[in-house]
């Protein structure tokens, strides 16, 4: 469960993919095609299932896709592995900052579930959300209607809140 990184005093100096869960590279897909490999995904996988993780305060974009590639690889999920990303600013200091952040992208996140549960053929779909991650998850799983709310939860099996940042009567 940890992110290993290479450590000076191991003689690691470079972030090998043999030995660590690294980040090779990153681009920009349109939607359609986006869905379209995810669909692909879930095809070839054996249970036809999928997870999503929503990532929490201090978390930069790269750390988020490593941190799923590492639950990935260590629960041996079968399936494609999948994160949302909103814009934390990375740093302990900006707490205030992430909240906003997470709070103005309630609506996105919504519609990215959306789009999971609807347009991936995944039967089966877990959500993971990790500490402020829950504000998102949960709020945008509010703001579905009642009909939306009644397909995606047919799909989503689990709701997994780890370390949820939430008041607990939430």
């Amino acid at each position: 469960g940890q992110l290993e990184r290479p450590a000076v005093w191991r003689f690691w100096n470079t972030e090998d993919p043999d030995k660590f869960v690294v980040l090779l590279s990153a681009g920009k897909l349109e939607r359609a095609q986006y869905l379209g490999g995810l669909q692909q995904d879930v095809r070839g996988s054996r249970r036809k299932e999928a997870l999503v993780f929503i990532h929490g305060f201090n978390v930069s974009f790269e750390d988020a896709a490593r941190r799923t590639a590492q639950m990935k690889y260590d629960l041996t999920f079968d399936g494609p592995a999948v994160f949302y990303s909103w814009p934390s600013r990375g740093q302990v200091s900006s707490y205030k900052d992430d909240l906003d952040a997470i709070n103005a992208s309630i609506d996105n996140i919504r519609n990215f579930l959306l789009d999971v549960s609807r347009d991936t053929g995944a039967t089966t779909i877990y959500l993971v959300a990790h500490s402020m991650g829950n504000v998102g998850m949960l709020s945008a799983l509010a703001r579905m209607t009642n009909t939306e709310r009644a397909r995606a939860m047919g799909r989503f099996r689990e709701i997994i809140l780890a370390a949820p940042d939430i008041d607990r009567t939430v």
